[in-house]
């Protein structure tokens, strides 16, 4: 790249922001169709025949018996602690979005944090057994950037201790944790079908499990007078997805083969660049998980071989039009004034090291991984500048 880099008066890379996402939209003629389809049945939400078709797709999908959608992640996470009955604490990795813990909140629950590993980035199940005490009631383990749990040694826990686990898992969507589906794991599993994500509803979740009674729960607490077979709840909510939502997701998940195939090969190309870049290491799920959907990039910066730290890094590329994640909304603690959990410093230095890099859009073809890339090998010819700049 012969340009300047933006931040020292160049002009940027990109003309438009590059941005970052699950940018695969269905074709225009297969959308506008099943908006039309809406229309003439004059059925719009109230679990419609595209959110039950979803359901039974989903289903399929993921090899569960049941797979219950609603409308958000948030609205997912309060009905699945009712479903399952939680009280008191629930003990959830400190590397985690704060709305995680905010949901469990508005639960009435406690969330309390355990530090993840270092290498692993989940939960620390070695520290897990430390933390649980007579007024815990669950484990909500998040399966991260493609990697997961180690889902034998909290199973084990959570038997030992007589108490529920679940997970959310939305970045691990269609792949498999040794011989089994991920899904299938845990009490239920939560699944974001966000916008972002690789099955985009535009908005929405969906809850699986193959317990017939949670399932039960689920949907009469999702619905706003009860739903399916009668069970014992303690009051209903508002949590149905819209037919436009279960329509988009079936057009989604229609094209999800195709769309991890360009996620991988944009992942392929950012590792062939990235591999051996002094101070900087490319997150990578362990082994045992197989059918990687390539869903998310994420990189850890180390400052001291790096020669700058992650969020300056960010910065630089945000100049460049290149728009990343960084994860400053992880490792904090969800009561006001949003302090950070200097008790779990594995996910405190995490929060502050990992870059989410752009994938998951059709713009983000070879020639922009190549621009991308290109920007950070400039960084480093360009350090002590950019320190000097940016520590005025």
């Amino acid at each position: 790249m012969s340009k300047q880099l933006a931040l020292l008066g160049g002009n940027p890379v990109f003309e438009k922001s590059l941005n970052q996402g699950q940018g695969y939209l269905p074709a225009w003629d297969k959308f506008t169709t099943m908006i039309d389809g809406i229309f003439t049945r004059k059925y719009y939400t109230n679990h419609g025949p595209l959110s039950q078709k979803l359901e039974k797709e989903l289903s399929y999908f993921f090899g569960v018996k049941h797979s219950i959608c609603m409308t958000n992640t948030g609205i997912g996470l309060m009905i699945a602690a009712k479903a399952l009955d939680l009280k008191g604490k629930v003990v959830m990795p400190a590397f985690s979005h704060i709305s995680l813990s905010q949901a469990v909140i508005w639960a009435g629950l406690k969330p309390i944090f355990c530090d993840v590993k270092k290498d692993t980035f989940h939960i620390d199940t070695d520290l897990l057994n430390t933390i649980i005490d007579n007024d815990t009631s669950a484990v909500l383990g998040v399966n991260l950037f493609g990697g997961t749990c180690d889902f034998e040694s909290i199973e084990n826990i959570a038997s030992k201790f007589s108490i529920k686990h679940y997970y959310l898992s939305d970045d691990a969507i269609g792949e498999q944790y040794k011989k089994n589906k991920i899904s299938n794991f845990g009490n239920l599993e939560i699944f974001s079908l966000h916008e972002s994500k690789l099955i985009n509803a535009t908005d929405a979740c969906v809850i699986t499990t193959n317990d017939d009674f949670i399932a039960a729960r689920l949907r009469n607490i999702r619905s706003s007078y009860g739903s399916g077979p009668p069970v014992p709840i303690a009051f209903t909510g508002n949590g149905r997805m819209s037919e436009v939502q279960g329509g988009m997701a079936l057009l989604s998940l229609e094209d999800s083969n195709n769309n991890i195939k360009l996620n991988r090969e944009v992942v392929e190309l950012y590792e062939s660049y990235l591999r051996n870049k002094e101070g900087i290491s490319i997150y990578e799920p362990g082994s045992f998980v197989s059918n990687r959907n390539y869903h998310r990039l994420i990189i850890k910066v180390d400052e001291s071989e790096f020669g700058i730290s992650a969020a300056k890094l960010s910065r630089i590329l945000y100049a460049e039009n290149i728009i990343v994640n960084t994860f400053t909304n992880y490792a904090l603690n969800p009561f006001l004034p949003f302090n950070s959990l200097t008790t779990a410093p594995n996910a405190l230095d995490l929060s502050q090291s990992l870059i989410e890099l752009p994938i998951g859009n059709k713009e983000i073809t070879k020639p922009a991984v190549e621009k991308i890339c290109d920007v950070i090998n400039q960084v480093v010819l360009n350090i002590n500048k950019i320190n000097n700049l940016l520590n005025d």
